[in-house]
């Protein structure tokens, strides 16, 4: 009986050894697992960012962009600080400048072609989404699809959009395209209406006088810019009415209309930020993205990542937490700066240093702005 027991315990402890083994191979492998998927997003962060320094497409982009140049000359002038002295000194810093100025003119000349690319796939996405016929889905599953009188009138008008927008066609096809949208518009009469009908017809004359095609570009792009405005007119356009916030009563701007301190103009409430406190900014969000771009060059773009990431986690997750859906990402960037700051760092906790580490940017390389924008100079 004794060697029996002898027998059993000898194979429960090598069970229970390899079932220690097989746990601790596979918590190793999770480690490695979870390493290489850091390594993997933190190449993949820093590959992000340096497709956006290179072309810069959206606020946040050129935002990003405004903080490694104000990095950039920071780290510039501190060089120049601590190894010059005297005339020397000066002599470098007016060269400082007059690179960041260049290097400040070509952002802005990116910025614009930028801009007006955008600005035409909006109007683009706007004729399209005007253009498009009611849907609905049948009880069987099957997508059916209406045209009423209102669609099919906004349709014909994103047709002669398409048509005039084009400047490569020939003389007579450009006359063609210009006879259709005077006969189309002039069925009603405004001051807008009028004003499309006597540019049709300046071109029209300039066209018959063999003027050069690029001394009409300016012509051309007026006639496009207030068809436009006559397309998102309700009154011409019916169905642009749900797609513009458009006001039937002035008695609705009453609570929604704000003052802005910036640019001393009168906005809707949406085009103001809320402060931490929860009261309204004084400025609108272009005038706080101006005043950030000539001022601290602040850029939170990596806060608002961390930010998604944990919002998505906790929806993965399916927990009662509210706390990451109400946060934003600026305010996560100042509590971060304020968390790194020398006096809140001596008084904090392991945890909340450790918190603050982990929301650390990524470092950015020595001078992207002046390797991406040196043609441009």
């Amino acid at each position: 009986v004794i060697c029996l027991q002898s027998y059993v315990r000898r194979w429960l402890a090598q069970e229970a050894v390899e079932q220690l083994k097989k746990e601790r191979t596979r918590r190793l492998a999770w480690f490695e697992m979870q390493d290489r998927r850091c390594k993997e997003e933190k190449e993949e962060q820093l590959r992000d960012r340096r497709d956006r320094w290179m072309n810069p497409q959206s606020r946040e982009d050129f935002s990003l962009l405004y903080h490694a140049l104000e990095k950039w000359r920071t780290e510039e002038e501190q060089q120049i600080n601590s190894t010059l002295r005297g005339a020397e000194r000066k002599v470098a810093l007016c060269s400082l400048v007059e690179q960041e100025m260049q290097l400040i003119a070509a952002i802005g000349r990116h910025q614009i072609n930028v801009e007006a690319n955008n600005h035409d796939k909006i109007v683009r996405n706007f004729l399209k989404k005007s253009a498009a016929p009611h849907q609905w889905e049948s009880a069987n599953g099957r997508l059916l699809q209406m045209d009423t009188a209102e669609d099919i009138r906004a349709r014909e008008l994103k047709e002669l959009y398409n048509e005039i927008s084009l400047y490569t066609v020939d003389k007579q096809q450009r006359i063609t395209f210009l006879k259709k949208l005077k006969n189309n518009v002039k069925e009603h009469e405004c001051q807008l209406v009028w004003d499309i009908i006597d540019l049709i017809d300046r071109e029209i004359d300039l066209m018959s006088r063999e003027i050069k095609e690029h001394n009409l570009e300016g012509l051309r792009k007026r006639i496009c810019t207030l068809f436009l405005q006559y397309i998102k007119t309700p009154a011409f356009n019916p169905k642009v009415a749900k797609l513009l916030k458009v006001y039937k009563k002035p008695s609705e701007l009453k609570h929604k209309m704000f003052f802005c301190h910036g640019c001393h103009r009168y906005l809707c409430s949406a085009d103001f930020g809320s402060c931490a406190s929860g009261r309204r900014s004084h400025r609108c969000r272009n005038c706080t993205r101006l005043d950030n771009i000539a001022r601290s060059r602040d850029e939170d773009s990596v806060y608002k990542s961390i930010l998604r990431r944990l919002r998505t986690d906790e929806h993965r997750l399916k927990t009662e937490a509210t706390i990451p859906f109400l946060l934003q990402g600026s305010r996560l960037s100042r509590d971060a700066q304020t968390s790194l700051s020398p006096d809140t760092s001596s008084s904090s906790s392991g945890g909340s240093l450790r918190h603050s580490q982990a929301l650390r940017p990524l470092a950015a390389p020595r001078n992207p702005v002046h390797k991406s924008y040196e043609q441009d100079r």
